[in-house]
């Protein structure tokens, strides 16, 4: 994980692979062990102020990122739990 924050603070996003035995889970905290994909990337001001805005004011709300896939790579939106989206990822109309 300390090298995808190390390229993440170089400039770009970056996928991480945690790894836990679960010999070792209960020691971290987890009830079993396993493994997920975490997507690390750093947020400009505008987008931390933000999200520091919602979660100040109880909002609840997801930031949604485009992480795969040949078009809107790193493009990110915020949804709340209406699903409500004030942007857009700029990607056409879902189907």
């Amino acid at each position: 994980m300390y090298e995808q924050a190390q390229e993440v603070l170089a400039g770009g996003p970056a996928a991480a692979e945690l790894r836990v035995s679960d010999e070792l889970a209960w020691s971290v905290g987890l009830a079993c062990g396993g493994e997920v994909e975490v997507w690390v990337e750093a947020l400009d001001d505008a987008g931390f102020d933000e999200i520091t805005r919602e979660v100040e004011a109880g909002e609840r709300l997801a930031r949604v990122t485009v992480v795969a896939g040949r078009t809107g790579f790193g493009r990110s939106v915020l949804v709340a739990p209406d699903g409500a989206v004030e942007q857009s990822l700029g990607l056409g109309r879902a189907r």
